[in-house]
């Protein structure tokens, strides 16, 4: 069984949404999925998830880039308990951030924004230099996509493989570390009469440093296999010193939840659209059993992945060993040793 992709029960349903707002912080895990991993993976596999409760810490410190990127390689493990810094960070960071710390993978504040594996762009603090007192944000900024500037057929990279896709029905979902699944069967006083009609749903507990999720409907990924593959490009000019998406998860409904220091738990579910009644509900719901914490769900009624809530950055600033490492057409299995680094958020000079 692969641990990766595609999540456990779960019907395909959609959903609108609600938006409101707090704080919240801790790191991330990656709940375990249920579909069996394709031949010819092995090698991306490990790279894809970092397994739960298991946080990585960056081999070198980071340069603070203002408007460009900051690459790492994860190389060592650390503990899930070691502290770091959240409480002068806006929603979107301590979201951003407290996901990518489990997944190395970013999440979308805006999952409504198209993400496309193969584009390629810089990451920005996304402020003006003079507004210094604003908290950074990741915003990755496209400047362009290796298969649609051809650079891809030039250097010899695969066409994105989609995985899942044949596997319509499912929830995934990822939560912070210090945030436990909850039997929703045992805690059924916690329901609200609407959650009881989901049939999506799940239940999450948060210590009282808050946390985060994320659900994901009808989930696939796409992914450029192998992921090592993209060391072809450190040789294109125009790619130096950017970042490329080389993994792109895509749903048909989506809910991003970032606690409170205050919220105790929460079960969070997808009601289907009321038929019947000229005035019933045509599209289906999210719904939850609480109004505290930044929560936003939406879905799309015809059941088409039109969202984008969770991504891989790979760097091209491989600044250390690019001279010794570098492709080369004749000696391709050097080329294949190992995947391009992690880019990370520009805040982050240690994860």
């Amino acid at each position: 069984m692969g641990n990766a992709y595609l999540a456990q029960g779960g019907h395909l349903v959609n959903g609108t949404g609600l938006d409101t707002n707090a704080n919240g912080n801790e790191n991330l895990r990656w709940q375990p999925q249920s579909w069996n991993t394709p031949a010819g993976l092995s090698e991306a596999a490990p790279h894809a998830v970092v397994p739960p409760k298991i946080r990585v810490l960056y081999n070198r410190p980071l340069e603070d880039f203002s408007g460009s990127l900051a690459p790492s390689l994860p190389t060592h493990l650390a503990s899930a308990s070691e502290p770091f810094k959240t409480s002068l960070m806006s929603g979107e960071r301590q979201y951003v951030d407290l996901l990518f710390r489990a997944s190395k993978k970013f999440a979308s504040w805006d999952p409504e924004k198209p993400v496309e594996v193969g584009d390629w762009g810089k990451i920005t603090t996304g402020r003006p230099w003079w507004a210094f007192w604003r908290a950074k944000r990741s915003v990755f900024v496209k400047e362009g996509n290796i298969y649609g500037d051809n650079i891809a057929e030039e250097c010899g990279i695969p066409q994105p493989t989609v995985l899942g896709e044949e596997m319509p029905n499912g929830l995934t979902w990822t939560t912070s570390l210090n945030a436990q699944d909850m039997d929703i069967s045992v805690g059924m006083e916690n329901q609200t009469p609407e959650l009881a009609e989901c049939s999506v749903k799940a239940g999450f507990q948060f210590s009282p440093e808050g946390g985060a999720v994320l659900l994901m409907v009808n989930d696939s990924v796409t992914m450029i296999n192998p992921a090592s593959s993209l060391r072809r490009l450190l040789e294109v000019k125009a790619l130096r010193d950017h970042v490329i998406v080389s993994e792109v998860h895509r749903c048909t409904s989506y809910a991003r939840y970032l606690a409170s220091s205050h919220t105790k738990d929460i079960v969070i579910g997808l009601k289907s659209p009321s038929l019947g009644s000229p005035s019933a509900r045509t599209a289906p719901e999210w719904v939850r059993n609480n109004r505290t914490g930044n929560f936003k769900a939406r879905a799309d009624s015809s059941g088409q992945r039109r969202y984008y809530p969770l991504y891989k950055l790979v760097s091209m600033r491989d600044a250390s060993d690019n001279t010794r490492r570098r492709h080369s057409l004749d000696n391709p299995v050097e080329d294949e040793a190992s995947p391009l680094h992690v880019a990370v958020p520009p805040w982050m000079p240690h994860a």
